[in-house]
């Protein structure tokens, strides 16, 4: 565990596994009572600002934002937890899944959604969603297969 000012507490009846890695160094981060987090487990709650094209992303600062683990939680081995992130009482997050937004109560979540994303003046490929990759499990297994789309086109 490392932390910072705003420190990190944690609960009562909690397991933190062998490897884990708990960064509270840029924001709070809270535990739960009852938490259940296995080994390898990521939890940072700064990031990198990178937009400014031609500085050096070293001298552009960080964005911080506190992690809340509620009640009863498990987390699996692997997972990576960013900053800003709830997850509500009663969840739990699959092994290796990336957690970007928060997590409603009673809720399991999984997987792993990687894509180029625009910003830095060019994308992959002449579509946004070109080079995204899937990740696809059948229930009751966490990952039974990856692939690649060509291209894709999304409607919202």
């Amino acid at each position: 565990i490392w932390t910072g000012k705003n420190g990190v507490k944690v609960g009562d009846d909690c397991a933190i596994g062998i490897g884990s890695f708990i960064c509270g160094s840029g924001a709070r981060i809270e535990i739960g009572n009852n938490v259940r987090i296995a080994d390898g487990v990521r939890m940072y709650t700064f990031n990198h600002n990178y937009e400014k094209i031609g500085k050096s992303i070293a001298k552009q600062g960080n964005t911080l934002g506190e992690i809340m683990i509620k009640n009863n939680v498990w987390i699996g081995s692997g997972a990576i937890i960013l900053l800003g992130v709830t997850i509500g009482k009663n969840s739990v997050v699959g092994a290796g899944a990336v957690v970007t937004k928060n997590v409603p109560a009673n809720s399991v979540v999984a997987g792993v959604l990687s894509f180029t994303i625009p910003g830095l003046g060019q994308f992959y490929g002449d579509s946004p969603t070109k080079g995204l990759i899937f990740l696809l499990g059948v229930e009751g297994s966490l990952l039974t297969s990856i692939f690649l789309v060509s291209d894709l086109h999304i409607e919202l």
